[in-house]
């Protein structure tokens, strides 16, 4: 079944999201989407933004400035980051990160609503996914300190078999080498650990709700 995707349809439909378990493919080993939240858990937000296409939808993601300090350095995000004092909630933080990293505006979108929080071991992050519907994406104005690149990317072709992939890893440490599932669908840049997670969910909620699947 085509579907028209509209701002409207898409709010509409956020309570079928799958939840965490869609989660379960996308997750590096030692990961379970259980956990309990450590003491000194930082709270962040990320904007996930929805950009029909037709009968798709693309999706805004970033490649994070290189920082030796930084856990995550290099790979590949959604738009957000930690939650300060002034924001009310972490809808705005996510919005204000998004504006302050990309120079989308908050009268550009429309906030759908959030998924489930999604924590994140090695910095300690719980990270809430904020879903927004973009009917046109206005130019991206990177942050330079923030992001070195910005994709968008067909959430379509990401429910593709050969979208998914199996690299080898090796942890900050030293660890040993470790199987990781990932995303190839930007040459070169794989698309792995917490920003497939989420893409995860998103696609399995969009196969939902077209209905071309049967929540499993």
């Amino acid at each position: 079944m085509s579907v028209q995707f509209t701002s409207a349809i898409l709010q509409s439909l956020l309570d079928k999201s799958p939840g965490p378990i869609a989660r379960e493919k996308m997750l590096p080993p030692g990961r379970t989407i259980a956990y309990t939240v450590p003491y000194d858990v930082r709270q962040a937000g990320v904007l996930v933004t929805l950009i029909p296409d037709g009968d798709d939808l693309n999706t805004l993601v970033m490649q994070r400035t290189v920082h030796p300090d930084d856990p995550h350095s290099g790979q590949i995000s959604f738009p957000g980051g930690s939650r300060e004092p002034q924001d009310q909630d972490l809808i705005a933080t996510a919005v204000r990160e998004a504006y302050e990293e990309t120079g989308i505006r908050s009268e550009d979108i429309q906030v759908l609503g959030t998924l489930a929080p999604l924590y994140i071991p090695v910095s300690k992050f719980e990270i809430t996914p904020v879903m927004a519907f973009v009917n046109q994406l206005p130019t991206i104005t990177l942050s330079q300190d923030e992001s070195e690149a910005a994709f968008l990317i067909s959430l379509k072709q990401l429910r593709e078999q050969d979208s998914l992939d199996v690299m080898e890893w090796r942890g900050r440490n030293g660890d040993a080498l470790r199987e990781i599932p990932y995303y190839n669908i930007i040459p070169g840049i794989p698309i792995w650990g917490a920003t497939a997670m989420i893409l995860a969910e998103v696609t399995k909620w969009l196969e939902i709700i077209s209905g071309s699947t049967e929540m499993k």
